[in-house]
Protein backbone atom coordinates (compact mmCIF):
# COMPACT_ATOMS: atom_id res chain seq x y z
CA UNK A 1 0.00 0.00 0.00
CA UNK A 2 1.41 3.35 -1.02
CA UNK A 3 0.39 6.69 0.46
CA UNK A 4 0.74 10.00 -1.30
CA UNK A 5 0.59 13.35 0.49
CA UNK A 6 -0.76 15.84 -2.05
CA UNK A 7 -0.82 18.63 0.54
CA UNK A 8 2.96 18.45 0.86
CA UNK A 9 4.21 17.13 -2.48
CA UNK A 10 2.06 14.96 -4.76
CA UNK A 11 5.12 13.35 -6.37
CA UNK A 12 6.30 11.90 -3.03
CA UNK A 13 4.80 8.42 -2.70
CA UNK A 14 5.57 6.54 0.53
CA UNK A 15 5.48 2.74 0.73
CA UNK A 16 6.12 0.34 3.58
CA UNK A 17 9.34 -1.64 3.19
CA UNK A 18 10.90 -4.30 5.37
CA UNK A 19 9.07 -6.01 8.23
CA UNK A 20 9.06 -5.06 11.90
CA UNK A 21 11.87 -6.71 13.83
CA UNK A 22 12.61 -7.27 17.49
CA UNK A 23 15.92 -7.28 19.28
CA UNK A 24 17.31 -7.22 22.76
CA UNK A 25 17.58 -3.97 24.65
CA UNK A 26 20.51 -1.58 24.70
CA UNK A 27 22.42 -0.75 27.93
CA UNK A 28 21.54 -0.41 30.70
CA UNK A 29 18.70 -2.90 30.03
CA UNK A 30 20.62 -5.47 27.95
CA UNK A 31 20.29 -8.11 30.72
CA UNK A 32 16.51 -7.66 31.00
CA UNK A 33 13.75 -9.68 29.33
CA UNK A 34 12.78 -6.55 27.43
CA UNK A 35 12.74 -6.08 23.67
CA UNK A 36 12.92 -3.13 21.37
CA UNK A 37 10.86 -3.11 18.19
CA UNK A 38 12.26 -1.62 15.00
CA UNK A 39 9.25 -0.73 12.91
CA UNK A 40 9.24 -1.22 9.17
CA UNK A 41 10.52 1.62 7.03
CA UNK A 42 8.26 4.07 5.24
CA UNK A 43 10.17 5.01 2.07
CA UNK A 44 9.65 7.21 -0.97
CA UNK A 45 12.02 6.80 -3.91
CA UNK A 46 11.31 10.48 -4.64
CA UNK A 47 12.81 12.89 -2.10
CA UNK A 48 10.76 15.63 -0.49
CA UNK A 49 11.24 18.80 -2.56
CA UNK A 50 13.17 21.50 -0.72
CA UNK A 51 10.25 23.94 -0.96
CA UNK A 52 8.11 21.36 0.92
CA UNK A 53 10.69 20.38 3.55
CA UNK A 54 9.51 22.79 6.28
CA UNK A 55 5.92 21.56 6.02
CA UNK A 56 7.06 17.91 6.07
CA UNK A 57 9.33 18.63 9.05
CA UNK A 58 6.44 20.23 10.95
CA UNK A 59 4.26 17.14 10.36
CA UNK A 60 7.05 14.81 11.46
CA UNK A 61 7.59 16.90 14.59
CA UNK A 62 3.87 16.72 15.44
CA UNK A 63 3.88 12.94 14.98
CA UNK A 64 7.01 12.59 17.11
CA UNK A 65 5.49 14.75 19.86
CA UNK A 66 2.43 12.50 19.95
CA UNK A 67 4.82 9.59 20.67
CA UNK A 68 6.64 11.50 23.41
CA UNK A 69 9.73 11.96 21.22
CA UNK A 70 10.46 15.65 21.72
CA UNK A 71 14.27 15.83 21.64
CA UNK A 72 15.54 16.78 18.20
CA UNK A 73 18.96 15.67 16.92
CA UNK A 74 19.99 17.06 13.55
CA UNK A 75 22.58 14.99 11.67
CA UNK A 76 22.32 16.95 8.41
CA UNK A 77 20.31 20.01 7.46
CA UNK A 78 21.34 21.38 4.10
CA UNK A 79 19.43 22.01 0.92
CA UNK A 80 18.13 18.65 -0.36
CA UNK A 81 20.06 16.80 2.35
CA UNK A 82 18.13 16.39 5.60
CA UNK A 83 18.59 13.74 8.29
CA UNK A 84 17.14 14.15 11.75
CA UNK A 85 15.90 12.20 14.70
CA UNK A 86 13.30 12.81 17.38
CA UNK A 87 13.75 10.85 20.62
CA UNK A 88 12.06 10.58 23.96
CA UNK A 89 12.85 9.58 27.53
CA UNK A 90 11.27 6.14 27.06
CA UNK A 91 13.63 5.27 24.20
CA UNK A 92 11.19 5.96 21.38
CA UNK A 93 12.97 7.20 18.26
CA UNK A 94 11.52 8.58 15.04
CA UNK A 95 14.08 9.12 12.28
CA UNK A 96 13.19 11.27 9.27
CA UNK A 97 15.24 12.26 6.28
CA UNK A 98 15.25 13.25 2.65
CA UNK A 99 18.24 13.11 0.31
CA UNK A 100 18.11 10.93 -2.83
CA UNK A 101 14.96 9.36 -1.33
CA UNK A 102 12.81 10.03 1.74
CA UNK A 103 12.67 7.81 4.83
CA UNK A 104 10.64 7.59 8.01
CA UNK A 105 11.47 4.91 10.55
CA UNK A 106 10.77 4.39 14.24
CA UNK A 107 11.79 2.21 17.16
CA UNK A 108 10.07 1.73 20.49
CA UNK A 109 12.91 1.59 22.93
CA UNK A 110 13.06 -1.22 25.52
CA UNK A 111 9.68 -2.69 26.51
CA UNK A 112 8.75 -5.84 28.43
CA UNK A 113 6.53 -7.99 26.18
CA UNK A 114 3.11 -8.86 27.66
CA UNK A 115 3.96 -12.57 27.52
CA UNK A 116 6.89 -12.01 29.89
CA UNK A 117 4.99 -10.01 32.52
Amino acid sequence: MAIRSPAIAPEVLFEWRREDSRSGCNPPYEQSDGEQVLLRNYVSDTPIPEQSWKQAFDLAQQAARSLGATTLTVFKDASNNHDLQFSGETGTILRFGSQAAALITCSTGCRLPAAKK
